[in-house]
């Protein structure tokens, strides 16, 4: 027999079959320090919802009273993917999100007019699909030798399909809201992570808009769900011997 690592290997699993207590061949695991030390790729899919708010606040502009009135305030289905290249520590990742929902409300919304002694009301509808590039970076912190803190931040450029923006009052319409203006404050996330499963709450505060003089305060929260299609390389091979 060569006194080689495989060699060994068959010796003692040779043991293992006829003189262990069980009979049976032992099993064989990787060393996980071999990969430690190596960076590594995780992707996946995500899934969940996105809540939005739009709230307006302030005194009534010379178009249309929307002061209380949100223009979103829903909760919509979300989707999409993510991949992290996890350093070697296996304590920080570079992370990039790719998700889409949809905005605003499916109805048009009624608002009263600024003018009581007019009788007609008017209605905005502001909708549409977001998608939004996430890029940032993300942290693990071990609480167990299964489970995982994941915490991060980056920054999201957003676009958007087929936008619909208008304010129609006493019988004119009106351009309306833009969509998600970004500002210096990036995203925050935090979560937890076990095997291939996560699940991690994610939110934004976005520049504020104004329309006819009042101010519209937006902001966003995701609750996501993630699963890793790839294997992850640091988990040790069961092997049977031979």
């Amino acid at each position: 027999m060569p006194f080689t690592t495989e060699g060994l290997k068959t010796v003692v699993q040779a043991y293992n079959r006829e003189c262990s207590a069980t009979r049976q061949a032992g099993r064989e695991t990787t060393d996980q320090k071999a990969t430690a030390g190596r960076a590594a790729i995780r992707a996946g899919i995500l899934t969940g919802a996105r809540y939005n708010s739009g709230l307006f606040s302030g005194e009534a502009g010379t178009v249309a009273d929307l002061t209380g009135l949100n223009a979103d305030g829903r909760v919509h289905a979300q989707a999409g993917g993510y991949v992290d290249v996890v350093s070697g520590g296996r304590r920080l990742a570079l992370h990039a999100a790719l998700l889409a929902s949809r905005f605003g409300r499916r109805n048009p919304v009624s608002f009263r007019p600024v003018d009581q002694a007019v009788a007609q009301t008017g209605r905005f509808t502001w909708q549409g699909t977001i998608v939004n590039l996430q890029i940032g970076l993300r942290g693990f912190a071990p609480l167990s030798t299964k489970l995982q803190l994941l915490y991060g931040g980056g920054y999201e450029i957003n676009s958007f399909l087929k936008p619909k923006s208008e304010l129609t009052y006493g019988g004119t319409t009106f351009d309306f809201l833009g969509g998600f203006p970004g500002t210096p404050l990036p995203y925050v996330e935090v979560g937890l992570t076990q095997g291939r499963f996560g699940g991690l709450l994610n939110g934004r505060l976005y520049e504020s808009q104004y329309y006819a003089n009042q101010v519209v305060t937006i902001w966003s929260l995701s609750a996501l769900l993630s699963y890793r299609l790839n294997r992850d390389v640091d988990t040790s091979p069961v092997k049977a011997g031979k």
